[in-house]
């Protein structure tokens, strides 16, 4: 009677989710093996996603693994991919498939008959429910080129259920993700083509695509014949038109995009600012959100130029909703948001550091959103003058704006001192702040903190190099509570470096932070009643494991909170 029971609350679909998604996967995987009744309740929550992508192959009749073992090297292991199709096995797993991940790291060495299987499967799916395929790239991974076995796995899987497709690491676009950290996520010209064909052709509702189509120069005016036959072979009607001399990579890649009609979400390089390629977004009626990275390094060679801006209108990108821009110079950022549609989407924006400008970009750019009611929250002003920052703060433009996230540099150069008062005053909305720590930056002291807690209550990150040691010049009515404190959870992230951050020398007298951590706990608990605190290292911007004298700062924050 309690074995029946126990079947009957797994053949509750609501309950079985809510059991398996606290269970480790394995054990649902031992569930399977109980009964016929638990296999059929609990498959489609094992199931729903995977990285088995040889286990799914191996399920179909003639395919097999081989493995050639030579001692003492590795074994040299072959995939023969199946002579005919029999899904009839697969089909038992396979419609339960929701996430696939291919790996990006796969240990076959040698693939057989697989340019006859994906011929074989252009016109079946594999996986008919499969809606999310990912390219799974680590992001601590470096110099592991995407190669074409890892895409044609992608082919093999694609559907017409398909709704997006992801090829890029998992990596915030701040200011912290140099195009270093993307540059291994780059795929050719050629390859772009391939996806965007292989896409079109079999999953035309393709809602999301992020992707990294390399910015090759010299390749984007030249096309293989070989890719001019083969899109002209799917799509006769693209070509058929057109003088083959005069097709370039940018042609085809303009012409597959227009395919991909239901698409409403896109992350890609800044090689869509091609004009045949912008003009070609321009026009995709479902596309709500846009997210453009230069990950070359160096400036554009185009900056969105007055001929792109030129084929734009106010009824370019008719549903875009979000725009994000980063790495992006600042010439091509005002550029792009002289376009009322594109000012209007524009949610985030970070330009690459701004050294010495021919004029106050930053302020031209600002007051171009101002004049279209931009939506922006998300705002890098990271430049190493002040003055070019006083300036806009003189005009009251960014008080204008709703900007929740903020990076911004704190310098001590040249007696340049930069205006918190003033800058706090015009951004109160402000949620997360983050303080660059290079070059001539400056060390915030203990008790400038009370300023921002003062004047941003909604302030619940700050990522700022700090100097604790001047928590000695602290007296006793710093340590008086002048403001309403915020209830929300509080993050303060320091830059934690051995130098002395003001003079880019070791202090003459070391200071240190255990003997203190009682007092500057007492200080930030009553700026911040629930605050943590956590380190980044300064060079390098990886985010690390605290030092000793932090965690002990953070025991005696405890027990201020107890």
């Amino acid at each position: 009677m309690n074995e029946n029971l126990a079947l009957r609350v797994f053949g509750i679909p609501e309950l079985a989710k809510i059991i398996c998604d606290l269970a480790q996967k394995c054990d649902n995987a031992k569930l399977l093996r109980v009964c016929h009744q638990l296999f059929q309740d609990v498959r489609p929550y094992v199931w729903e996603s995977t990285d088995a992508v040889v286990s799914l192959i191996e399920m179909i009749p003639t395919s097999r693994v081989d493995r050639s073992i030579d001692e003492p090297f590795c074994p040299y292991v072959t995939l023969r991919f199946p002579t005919f199709l029999d899904f009839s096995r697969l089909n038992i797993y396979g419609p339960y498939i929701k996430r696939l991940h291919i790996p990006l790291i796969i240990t076959v060495d040698e693939y057989h008959n697989w340019g006859s299987f994906l011929v074989s499967i252009q016109n079946a799916d594999l996986l008919p429910n499969l809606e999310h395929l990912k390219l799974d790239i680590p992001s601590g991974l470096r110099k592991e080129r995407i190669g074409v076995d890892r895409l044609n796995w992608m082919t093999t899987f694609m559907t017409a259920s398909l709704q997006s497709v992801q090829i890029l690491q998992d990596m915030p676009f701040d200011l912290f993700a140099t195009h270093f950290n993307f540059s291994d996520s780059c795929v050719s010209l050629e390859t772009t083509i391939n996806i965007l064909l292989d896409l079109s052709r079999k999953s035309p509702r393709l809602q999301d695509l992020a992707f990294f189509p390399q910015e090759n120069f010299t390749q984007r005016f030249e096309c293989p014949t070989h890719l001019i036959r083969k899109v002209g072979n799917i799509y006769p009607e693209l070509i058929a038109a057109l003088d083959h001399s005069s097709i370039s990579s940018i042609h085809l890649t303009s012409m597959l995009l227009s395919r991909l009609h239901y698409l409403r979400k896109l992350t890609v390089t800044s090689f869509v600012l091609e004009l045949k390629v912008f003009s070609t977004l321009s026009r995709l009626p479902y596309l709500e959100s846009l997210s453009i990275r230069d990950i070359t390094g160096i400036p554009p060679l185009y900056n969105a130029r007055s001929e792109l801006i030129a084929h734009l209108s106010e009824y370019s990108f008719p549903s875009l909703k979000n725009l994000h821009l980063f790495g992006l110079t600042w010439e091509t950022c005002i550029n792009l948001c002289k376009v009322e549609p594109l000012a209007k989407a524009l949610r985030s924006t970070h330009p690459p550091v701004c050294y010495i400008p021919e004029h106050n970009q930053l302020l031209e750019f600002l007051n171009i959103l101002v004049d279209h009611s931009s939506p922006i929250t998300k705002l890098s002003l990271v430049v190493y003058r002040n003055n070019l920052i006083d300036e806009i703060l003189s005009k009251k433009v960014l008080c204008s704006l709703h900007i929740t996230h903020l990076t911004i540099a704190h310098l001590c150069r040249r007696g340049q001192i930069l205006n918190w008062l003033s800058l706090l005053h015009e951004v109160p909305a402000l949620e997360s702040l983050r303080i660059t720590n290079k070059h001539h930056a400056q060390a915030l002291k203990l008790g400038e903190l009370r300023l921002f807690a003062t004047l941003l209550p909604r302030l619940t990150q700050l990522l700022t190099p700090l100097d604790f040691s001047t928590v000695l010049h602290l007296e006793d009515q710093d340590y008086t509570l002048t403001h309403l404190q915020s209830s929300s959870p509080f993050n303060l992230e320091v830059y934690y470096t051995p130098w002395h951050l003001n003079r880019g020398q070791l202090p003459e007298t070391e200071f240190k932070l255990s003997v203190y951590v009682d007092d500057i706990a007492r200080y930030l608990t009553m700026l911040w009643p629930k605050i943590g605190c956590t380190a980044r290292r300064s060079k390098g911007d990886r985010v690390f494991e605290p030092p000793s004298d932090l965690n002990l700062l953070n025991d005696a924050i405890a027990r201020y909170q107890v």
